[in-house]
């Protein structure tokens, strides 16, 4: 199996630019530099999609279509793309995404399964990959860690032995073990709805982090006449010291441009 490595190029100051240096020179100690923004997208057009697949006797979930198109969003928008270490910033090549996973069983395990450039695969490989990877990371976890290895871990990052390694070298030992990316995609479908709208971001160094809740009906007004659409809300977090509003905008304008005809983009 080849061994996964972290490629990312070091952005030059003048790539960078003077405001985002001074932005990042004031959120350097902030323990919170997250700012949240919420699109609502129409999942009917995907919901057409996938009865589509359905004919031809091929099984899509949304999962893989989300998947899809977030990562062209970000090959779109690839300050999305960013990571920060102290004050130097790196673009990541590739879209790497961390999917965040409830592994079935007692342990309540939440697995990362990290989805590679699913902007460059069609709908039906990623749903394969997925299911692969979800099988392969449930046999993984299937038995828990030893109390030990967790004791000592938890006395490293008390005492600060971890900060000796470098925010960079451990995020490119975790990344090399399929543990970690910059961009953590989270989908709550399992059961039901969710009944939160924002979880804090709580690893270091990931600028993004996507929430894409389960689809719920809205009522609109249209035309004069009163519309039910299910709604899917995309909450996605960011590190404000790679990106601003603007930014914010145009990856949400982005997500609705492909929402709105995912035949055209995601075939």
């Amino acid at each position: 199996m080849k061994k996964k490595t972290l490629q990312m190029r070091r952005l030059r100051s003048e790539e960078i630019g003077i405001f985002r240096m001074m932005m990042m020179n004031m959120l350097n100690n902030s323990p919170d530099p997250y700012a949240t923004i919420m699109y609502p997208i129409d999942v009917g057009p995907f919901v057409r999609l996938i009865d589509e697949f359905r004919k031809t006797g091929k099984s899509i979930s949304l999962h893989a279509i989300y998947n899809k198109m977030l990562s062209i969003v970000i090959s779109e928008n690839p300050i999305a793309n960013q990571i920060v270490f102290g004050n130097k910033v790196y673009q990541k090549e590739g879209v790497h995404i961390a999917n965040g996973f409830l592994l079935p069983g007692n342990n309540e395990v939440l697995a990362h399964l990290i989805m590679e450039n699913c902007q460059l695969k069609s709908l039906e490989t990623i749903q394969r990959e997925f299911k692969r990877k979800m099988v392969s990371k449930a046999r993984e976890y299937s038995t828990p860690p030893k109390k030990i290895n967790v004791q000592i871990m938890g006395l490293m990052i008390r005492l600060g032995i971890t900060k000796l390694i470098g925010g960079k070298k451990l995020f490119e030992m975790g990344f090399e073990r399929g543990l970690v990316s910059n961009i953590i995609f989270l989908n709550h479908t399992f059961k039901k709805p969710s009944t939160f709208l924002f979880i804090k971001p709580v690893i270091g160094n990931v600028p993004v982090r996507i929430h894409a809740h389960s689809p719920i009906p809205h009522l609109f007004l249209e035309n004069g006449h009163v519309k039910e659409k299910h709604i899917a809300l995309f909450s996605m977090t960011v590190d404000h010291r790679v990106g601003h509003g603007l930014h914010m905008q145009e990856i949400g304008e982005s997500l609705q441009k492909i929402a709105a005809e995912p035949e055209k983009f995601l075939l």
